[in-house]
């Protein structure tokens, strides 16, 4: 037993490969039909354009946004979706049906 967790180290291994596991599980990215009810109107706005492959300022002009607030919405879709970038995010409307 590990003097610090009170468990044996084979434990604390398992837990951690356990944790990564269910981690992994929890980021795939989402489709269907969750990811227009995970996402406000004005994301999923941001999402078609990411999609058309619009740049930041693309989208701030054809939204009247800043390109502060784009990026904010960027953010939030990526997150939501559970995708690292703009370019994953514009792949998943793509598998969408209809995108």
């Amino acid at each position: 037993m590990s003097a610090r967790s009170g468990h044996p180290p084979a434990a604390r291994s398992v837990h951690g490969r356990v944790v990564s596991l269910a981690g992994a599980a929890l980021r795939r990215p989402i489709s269907g039909k969750l990811v227009q009810q995970r996402l406000t109107s004005r994301e999923w706005e941001v999402f078609e354009l990411l999609a058309q492959e619009r740049s930041t300022v693309q989208i701030a002009r054809r939204l009247g946004l800043s390109c502060s607030a784009v990026r904010a919405h960027i953010t939030s879709v990526t997150r939501k979706l559970h995708v690292d970038d703009r370019a994953a995010a514009a792949g998943l409307f793509r598998k969408q049906p209809g995108g």
